[in-house]
């Protein structure tokens, strides 16, 4: 009986988190926060010292405008946030390919490799679910957004 409720409960829950407007439901430690945001996390990759982010602002539009969309690379060492600067992109069913002002990203559904343009870096990171992102994560997303 206590199981069928707790079900009951996560599933009211569940209800709430996709009609919550203009909040973000992180759930972490048997805890709900509530964090408003302007933004949605659409990808996320990530490797011990690097982070690459695909952002859609204004979320509650309805229309998509590449204006809408911004592609973030975070170096978890200095915490410093660079903008990468889309100017064109490949999709195929097996292999994406986002070609940026400061490098190339070519990722699937499991892992990416991001190649830097100006010293040809390569980093390998991995793919994370958009579901529930690092809180801390979005705290210094919204705080570079401003």
């Amino acid at each position: 009986m206590v199981e069928r409720q707790n079900i009951t409960l996560l599933k009211g829950l569940w209800k709430k988190y996709k009609l919550a407007i203009g909040y973000r439901r992180i759930l972490y430690n048997d805890y709900v926060c509530k964090m408003p945001h302007k933004f949605i996390v659409k990808r996320l990759f990530e490797n011990s010292s690097h982070v690459i982010v695909e952002i859609k602002l204004n979320p509650l539009q309805q229309e998509n405008t590449s204006e809408d969309f911004q592609w973030l690379y975070l170096e978890k060492v200095s915490g410093a946030f660079i903008k990468l600067w889309l100017k064109s992109q490949d999709s195929s069913p097996a292999i994406e390919e986002r070609y940026f002002e400061q490098g190339y990203l070519k990722f699937n559904r499991n892992q990416a490799t991001f190649i830097e343009k100006f010293n040809s870096a390569q980093y390998t990171l991995d793919r994370k679910p958009v579901d529930y992102p690092d809180n801390q994560l979005n705290i210094l997303i919204a705080s570079y957004l401003g």
